[in-house]
């Protein structure tokens, strides 16, 4: 990341927090997921969720959320019409803390 990209985020009270995991998620079924969670310490619900795989994910669905404080909840979801084995990855997240949020529960007001 360039140096003023982050001034520019920091400056606009957003805050960056990563995490990965190294996961095997084994074969996914056509309509099934298979989920891992990823530890990004300041990471809270309502935050913003980017994940990305060191792995071609083959047409699945890869989706990420905050579960609980400190946690990503990794989602691989497969509607391809056939199972899907992707095997050893490793799985990222960057978590974009959402000032507004940490200020209303700060606050305990509703927002602007």
């Amino acid at each position: 990341m360039s140096e003023e990209l982050i001034t520019d985020i920091g400056r606009s009270g957003y805050r960056l927090f990563t995490g990965d995991v190294s996961w095997d998620p084994s074969s996914i079924s056509d309509g099934d997921e298979a989920v891992t969670d990823i530890t990004v310490e300041g990471a809270a619900i309502g935050d913003f969720v980017l994940v990305s795989a060191s792995v071609d994910i083959l047409d699945l669905t890869l989706t990420g959320a905050v579960t609980a404080n400190n946690t990503v909840t990794v989602q691989l979801s497969n509607s391809t019409g056939g199972a899907v084995d992707l095997g050893f990855g490793r799985y990222n997240a960057l978590v974009i803390a959402n000032p507004w949020l940490r200020l209303i529960d700060q606050a305990g007001a509703s927002p602007p």
